[in-house]
């Protein structure tokens, strides 16, 4: 089994989309650096995109200085595979007279597979929220119920909204007789977790310089993996603030290029993971600040009616990791071994990253920093 990437330059849109990753996850972790983070920043970059298809000006430049953006960039090339569902969706809800130019409706369309709907938000508010709260549970099936919660901003004229369903069976599944109740140290309490376990041969890595440790689990058909590291020591406050400022951790390329196959015997959480975030100042942070500024917003690429801006930019994402399959939404043949082999153990009790990646782009679909686990019922 061969974890190799191709070190070759990546693509501007996928250097883009794993840098957003990062940098979020990065600011959400220095404002609650003892909570869970999980994002998708495929979901958020496709937002973006569309955005930039929209803007001209000043605002677009600075969406492109910010996120390298790629005149070609499709969405098309993320596709399903044997024992994994992708489901990739993104709908514009629009205010029913809020005038949209054909060209932006065009490329879109072609471009991100985007549906325009249009609904009343200034004669029937809740209805309008309904309906596209609705419309994320059918995209997410049932995994987010609810984009929105409280009542939608005044003077709404456009929602864009981006899911993305990721549904993997394991390569090789975890023997659900094999998962107990095992210790998790938070750094500050002892928690019990349930903890799944298997004895196979992966990818995997330990780097005593760098004080990181990382394995890598196929999903079946080999093409998406799920990849987990762990800094060696006692966990501490700025834990995650450690982790990212390994250089390494800029291009996961190169660790993973680095992995051998090993027999591990894996213990991991059987978990969820749940975030609500609100990317307004995480994006300012990058440079993406005009969008969201009355006097200097232009997005003239979008609709003749001025005056519009970006109020804020919502990104819920939720991961399930189970004995089975991996569930997320920001899936075998068991292993043959000589008996000589030597095992390496590799057990999560305490903080670590999570990144489901497509080993055949290089795109991380999805990321996470777990402080602390939640048990998947």
């Amino acid at each position: 089994m061969s974890s190799a990437e191709n070190l070759t330059k990546e693509c501007p849109i996928i250097t883009a989309i794993n840098g957003i990753s990062k940098q979020i996850s990065f600011n959400q972790m220095e404002k609650s650096p003892e909570s869970n983070v999980a994002l998708s920043a495929l979901s958020i970059g496709a937002l973006l995109n569309l955005l930039y298809l929209g803007t001209v000006g000043d605002t677009k430049i600075e969406i492109k200085k910010a996120f390298k953006y790629p005149e070609e960039f499709s969405i098309h090339s993320i596709l399903s595979e044997n024992g994994v569902k992708i489901s990739f969706k993104t709908r514009l809800f629009v205010q029913k007279e809020f005038p949209i130019l054909e060209s932006f409706k065009s490329i879109s369309e072609a471009s991100f597979i985007t549906e325009v709907e249009k609904l009343d938000f200034k004669g029937s508010p809740d209805a309008a929220k309904d309906r596209i709260n609705a419309w994320v549970s059918e995209s997410t099936e049932g995994k987010i119920d609810k984009i929105f919660g409280g009542p939608l901003p005044l003077f709404t004229k456009l929602i864009a909204v981006n899911t993305l369903l990721f549904n993997a069976s394991w390569k090789f599944p975890f023997n659900p007789n094999s998962t107990k109740g095992r210790i998790f140290f938070t750094g500050k309490e002892n928690i019990t977790i349930p903890m799944m376990e298997n004895e196979i041969e992966i990818p995997y890595l330990i780097d005593e310089k760098l004080g990181l440790e990382m394995i890598s689990l196929p999903y079946e058909g080999n093409r998406f993996c799920m990849l987990l590291l762990k800094l060696k020591g006692k966990p501490e406050r700025d834990y995650f603030k450690k982790m990212n400022s390994i250089p390494e951790m800029d291009d996961l390329r190169i660790l993973i290029n680095r992995m051998g196959n090993r027999k591990v015997l894996v213990r991991i959480p059987k978990m969820k993971l749940d975030s609500d975030l609100n990317l307004a100042e995480d994006l300012k942070s990058i440079g993406i600040k005009k969008l969201f500024d009355s006097s200097a917003a232009d997005f003239g690429g979008l609709s003749s009616e001025k005056g519009i801006i970006v109020d804020d930019i919502l990104h819920k994402a939720i991961i399930e990791v189970s004995e089975t399959r991996t569930v997320a939404a920001a899936v075998s043949p068991i292993a043959v071994f000589l008996s000589d082999f030597p095992v390496t153990n590799f057990e999560l009790d305490k903080p670590f990253a999570l990144v489901i990646r497509d080993m055949k782009f290089g795109i991380n679909l999805f990321s996470a920093k777990v402080w602390k686990p939640e048990e998947l019922n």
